[in-house]
């Protein structure tokens, strides 16, 4: 028989130091997932992923989030012919939204900055924010 443990705040053994479970679950990712060239091997929080041409994906996630640009991005790594990689959000200028996040991959390309895109293998994203 399965067991159901609620609760509103976790203290320590001296009921001090009170941590409420919004604030434990606001650390958490609510989105993550490792793909090849858009086929995802494993994640969570994501319906799917749109392959819009070449280092050009966009993340659709199962559950949306509360608010466009309400959420922030954390490490993409890549093996890729010993290319290292990189990402951005929405550089192909289209607004963030709360179902989705479009991100570029590739790698720096110049001294200046710019970023030729490629489909990298290994890719790794981890978003953190609130969910709707």
């Amino acid at each position: 028989m399965a067991s159901i443990l609620r609760v509103n705040t976790i203290t320590d053994a001296s009921s001090n130091n009170s941590t409420a479970i919004s604030v434990i679950n606001q650390g958490t990712a609510k989105v993550w997932v490792i793909h090849n060239d858009g086929t995802a091997t494993d994640s969570t929080n994501l319906a799917s992923i749109t392959d819009n041409g070449t280092g050009d994906f966009t993340y659709n996630f199962t559950n949306d989030m509360r608010a466009a640009n309400n959420y922030t991005l954390g490490g993409f790594v890549s093996d890729n012919a010993s290319q290292v990689g990189t990402h951005s959000m929405n550089t192909s200028d289209e607004a963030a939204n709360a179902g989705s996040a479009r991100i570029n991959t590739g790698y720096i390309s110049n001294t200046n900055g710019g970023t030729t895109l490629l489909d990298c293998n290994n890719t790794s994203l981890v978003i953190h924010g609130d969910l709707a």
